[in-house]
């Protein structure tokens, strides 16, 4: 497929704005999430323009004269930024209460399904908000299509697809949504109140194509919409609804190397290499590198290292877990808490197992969640002779795929059977239950006593499959869906 001009819009911007003096300004990538660097080097490739919601002072100032054009970050074909200057506590509202709040809450399974009501009367309140934001965005899309493909990322903006056709301005244009988290399935999605859910799914089969990392994911959507959208006509691969055909498609992120080996240029990452490869002395280390976020589960990936310390104590003179944790969402309190009891356990582990002053768990959290150190995250993967990626529910999770390129010891995955990247690779990695301290704490035994050449294997393996997809193709394979839908309507 050749490279053509596309539109990105997602509520998080790929870019920090700096203010250079008084003649413009410099840009940096925005880190860490998943999104960005699997989108971004995709549309670096192809160019085009890209939507956001407007984040800081700087983007506010941008949002006034934008689009504006993009420079300075790598060799790209010509971008353009263009962020939104959402007001403030109606994007409060949006991000905060119904994204977060309702949304990823619910496609993770985070709701206590006894406070039903708490869910109604929250999803009530914030959805207001949810839609001026998604119409403020649907607004600014239907400016800048002019029959370029429009890619939608993300459940923040579940409804623009909807307000485009309903304003009659997208008619010849293709309209993609791509889900980068999991999705819930049926029963659990109908904690949502009726007018919510059903306008949820109808507005998203409103968009062409809707894709997920994993066939999981896009079954429960499926489900979802013939459990709770009337009328609709479901089959494998899409969904009819009155004179609307959505194809859902299967397209997992995909790293780009050199984009990411750009990264470990920094003078910090082979600094901080060094200093683990000291502090490990010798020791086989287990990285854990993510958000210190609730389905991202590091408190039971803790106590399953305690489990197996328990199980074997000899080990902690010889196995090392470095984990660096990034905190998110501290406007809610039971994630402070959450990261609170992380650290507690964490300490607890080096009271009982610590050995000469060599403490077998080194939790790096970053005293600024805005700012992380991103070098310090890839040189922890870089020097990996295990990785644990143990969410309760992941749409994809990244991580492996970043030490798959990074790291060259070899390392072995422990991964959740409930993420997605588990069903993209089977076989290549140590499967385990996320939800069960044992089975993972048998993961990390499985792990540390693998035969060497059982681990070189399946690591070149896992490599050679990471490196062969890239964002490009995951672009493409999304934009190929497209013409598919003409002989179905």
């Amino acid at each position: 497929m050749t490279a053509r001009p596309i539109v990105i819009c997602s509520n998080r911007g790929p870019v920090t704005a700096y203010p250079r003096g008084s003649a413009g300004y410099d840009f940096t990538r925005t880190r860490p999430n998943g999104l960005v660097p699997t989108v971004f080097p995709a549309f670096a490739h192809h160019g085009g323009t890209w939507v956001y919601a407007a984040r800081s002072e700087a983007d506010r100032a941008l949002a006034k004269a934008a689009p504006v054009p993009l420079s300075g970050i790598g060799d790209a074909a010509p971008m353009r930024l263009r962020p939104l200057a959402v007001p403030s506590a109606l994007a409060r509202s949006h991000y905060e209460d119904f994204s977060v709040g309702v949304l990823a809450r619910l496609l993770h399974y985070l709701h206590d399904r006894s406070s039903a009501a708490d869910l109604d009367a929250a999803a009530y309140a914030a959805w207001p908000a949810y839609q001026a934001v998604n119409e403020q965005f649907a607004v600014a899309l239907a400016e800048e299509a002019a029959g370029c493909p429009i890619l939608v990322q993300d459940y923040h903006l579940l409804l623009v697809a909807a307000m485009l056709r309903r304003a009659g301005k997208a008619p010849d244009t293709p309209l993609v949504y791509f889900h980068h988290v999991a999705w819930c399935d049926p029963d659990y999605f109908g904690m949502l109140p009726v007018t919510v859910r059903e306008a949820l799914l109808a507005a998203l089969v409103d968009f062409d194509v809707v894709g997920f990392h994993s066939r999981r994911w896009a079954d429960a959507f499926l489900a979802c919409c013939a459990r709770w959208l009337p009328g609709a006509q479901v089959r494998p691969d899409g969904v009819r609804w009155g004179n609307r055909t959505c194809r859902t498609t299967v397209a997992p992120a995909a790293i780009d190397r050199d984009d990411l080996l750009v990264e470990t240029l920094d003078p910090r990452y082979e600094w901080w290499r060094a200093h683990l490869r000291d502090e490990a002395a010798g020791r086989w280390m287990l990285t854990r590198v993510e958000r210190a976020d609730l389905w991202k589960n590091p408190l039971r990936g803790l106590q399953s290292v305690e489990r197996f310390l328990t199980d074997d104590p000899t080990a902690a003179d010889h196995v090392w877990f470095p984990w660096v944790l990034t905190p998110t969402r501290d406007w809610m309190p039971e994630y402070r808490l959450y990261l609170d009891d992380c650290l507690r356990v964490a300490k607890r582990i080096n009271a009982e197992f610590g050995r000469a002053g060599r403490e077998p768990v080194r939790l790096f959290v970053s005293p600024d969640a805005a700012t992380p150190d991103r070098a310090l995250a890839l040189a922890v993967l870089s020097v990996a002779d295990g990785v644990m990626v143990t969410p309760t529910f992941d749409g994809l999770n990244i991580t492996a795929k970043e030490a798959a390129i990074l790291s060259d010891a070899d390392p072995v995955m422990i991964v959740s059977e409930n993420a997605g990247i588990m069903s993209e690779f089977p076989g290549l990695m140590i499967s385990v239950n996320p939800f069960d301290v044992a089975d993972t704490a048998g993961g990390i035994r499985r792990a540390y006593r693998m035969g060497r050449s059982d681990r070189i294997a399946r690591s070149a393996e896992l490599k050679r499959r990471v490196l062969a997809r890239t964002p490009q193709t995951w672009l493409n394979d999304l934009l190929g869906a497209v013409p598919l839908l003409e002989s179905t309507r």
